[in-house]
C-alpha cells in the first residue's frame, strides 16, 4: 500500500501564537462557542490577555484561525487519499489505521479531528471547514460504495449507515482521548475499528 501523508502540520519552532492557536482548538471543541472568553483562551494558553488580543483581536477571529489550522493539517491527508489507485477498501483500512495511530500519539489530534468530523452549535460557518468536512465525508463514502461493490464490505449495512457507524466510532475515541490523553492503552486498535465492516481482510 502507498505510504500516505500523516494529518499534520510542518515541523517547525513553536511560538507563543500557537500556544494560543492550540488552546482555542482545545476549547472550542469542550465549551460552548457563545460561552468561551478570551480570559479563559489566556488561562487555557497560560499567558495574558493581552497576547491572545495581539494575535487575535477577538474570539471570532481566534475561530477563524483555528477552522483554517484544522483545514490546512487534514486537506493533504484528504488530497492524498483522494490520488490513491489502490483497493478502496485497502485504502478505507489504512487511512483510519493512520487516524488511529495519529489519535495515540498525538494529544491535539483528538481536538482537530473532533472540529473537522462534527458540528458545534453556534459556531461560526467557516466556509473551508465546512468544505472539507464535506470532503471526508464524500471520500469515506466513496471508499466504503467501492469496497461494497468489490465485494469486500458487508451490504448488510448502507454505505451511509456504515460512515455514520464509523463516525460514531471515532466520536467514541476522540472523547476517550480529549479525557484521558493520548495512550495506545486506552482506545481501540484500529483493526477494532474496521475488520468488523470488512468481508476476507485480515
Amino acid at each position: 500500500m502507498t505510504k500516505q501523508t500523516a494529518p499534520k502540520t510542518k515541523n517547525r519552532a513553536k511560538t507563543r501564537r500557537d500556544d494560543i492557536l492550540e488552546a482555542g482548538v482545545r476549547l472550542f471543541v469542550r465549551v460552548p462557542f457563545t460561552e468561551l472568553t478570551i480570559a479563559a483562551v489566556a488561562r487555557e494558553a497560560n499567558c495574558g490577555h493581552s497576547l491572545v488580543y495581539h494575535y487575535f483581536t477577538n474570539i471570532n477571529r481566534l475561530y477563524e484561525e483555528c477552522a483554517n489550522h484544522v483545514v490546512a493539517r487534514y486537506k493533504p491527508f484528504i488530497d492524498h487519499l483522494k490520488s490513491l489507485t489502490i483497493p478502496a477498501e485497502l485504502a478505507l483500512a489504512g487511512s483510519i489505521a493512520l487516524i488511529v495511530e495519529t489519535l495515540k500519539k498525538e494529544k491535539l489530534s483528538a481536538y482537530c479531528l473532533s472540529m473537522l468530523l462534527f458540528t458545534y452549535k453556534q459556531a461560526p460557518r467557516n466556509k473551508a471547514l465546512l468544505t472539507i468536512r464535506e470532503d471526508w465525508s464524500k471520500l469515506f463514502l466513496n471508499f466504503i460504495t467501492e469496497g461494497q461493490n468489490n465485494g469486500r464490505i458487508i451490504n448488510t449495512l448502507s454505505a451511509q449507515e456504515i460512515l455514520n457507524v464509523l463516525k460514531a466510532i471515532l466520536r467514541g475515541l476522540i472523547g476517550t482521548q480529549i479525557i484521558s490523553g493520548p495512550s495506545p492503552s486506552n482506545i481501540l486498535t484500529a483493526s477494532e475499528v474496521y475488520l468488523p465492516i470488512m468481508k476476507g481482510i485480515n
